[in-house]
């Protein structure tokens, strides 16, 4: 992965932080793709808005592609701008005080973040691209100032941080519940979901790279123990490594995780 860079074209200029919200684009500003498009419709919580309620928060963004690297967000730092992920994906992670950052989740196409750290001025974790990516973005004044013109929007906003709040919920209940081998094998059939290219054989080939510290990081263990329950799966051909690429076996995967009994006795 190429080094971080902050890229200056995530400053917004001041005309574009106090623009009316239903703006035309500017002259030489990037649009989406119609598979970003699309990307962005069949997220669930997107689709779910009013089709008026749609068109009024597209026409308030703006397209930015930016390349792998790139950091979007910093931590500790006020955030100032909303945004949706078209393309590519999106490593969240908290910074430590030892200088690493903790990988906290990854964001595919359709996701939207950083909404709530925008609404309360402060930003708790950093936003990085992990591939190149397109992403739709929305100062923050903007998104305020839709929210006074459309109620609609800020209930929405609400359900969005119910179901991550569920998710995490999720999270720390598998986490007290299930054998480390059973929570990466939910963990991965996940990632087969939302970042897999069928293949062969139903296979799953991730076209983002995930390393295994990624992967001890999400599931808040250390990496020698995420390491043996790897390398059993392994063995038992529910995961391989392709050119730096994770290829899952989801069949194999899904037993593992509704409870088979593994070698290791997780």
């Amino acid at each position: 992965m190429p080094p971080s860079a902050v890229c200056a074209e995530w400053v917004a200029p001041t005309s574009a932080a106090t623009a009316p919200p239903h703006r035309p684009p500017l002259q030489g500003e990037p649009t989406l793709w119609l598979h970003e498009e699309h990307a962005i419709r069949r997220n669930a919580w997107f689709a779910g808005l009013e089709p008026a309620l749609q068109r009024v928060v597209l026409a308030a963004c703006s397209v930015r592609r930016v390349r792998a690297g790139t950091v979007i967000e910093r931590g500790h730092i006020p955030a100032q701008t909303w945004y949706g992920l078209a393309q590519g994906a999106v490593r969240l992670s908290a910074p430590m005080d030892s200088g690493r950052s903790l990988t906290l989740s990854l964001l595919g196409p359709g996701h939207w973040f950083g909404d709530g750290a925008v609404l309360d001025g402060s930003t708790l974790f950093e936003a990085q691209a992990c591939t190149d990516v397109t992403l739709l973005w929305m100062p923050g004044v903007t998104l305020r100032h839709l929210l006074t013109l459309h109620p609609m929007l800020g209930m929405a906003l609400v359900q969005l941080h119910h179901r991550r709040t569920r998710l995490l919920t999720a999270q720390l209940t598998a986490a007290v519940s299930l054998s480390l081998r059973q929570r990466l094998a939910h963990l991965l059939l996940h990632m087969a979901r939302r970042f897999g290219d069928v293949g062969p054989g139903g296979q799953r080939r991730l076209w983002v790279k995930l390393s295994q510290r990624d992967l001890s990081d999400m599931l808040g263990v250390s990496r020698q123990r995420l390491n043996m329950c790897f390398k059993q799966l392994e063995r038992e051909q529910a995961v391989g490594v392709e050119r730096g690429h994770l290829v899952l076996s989801p069949g194999d995967l899904a037993r593992v995780a509704q409870g088979a009994t593994g070698m290791l006795g997780e």
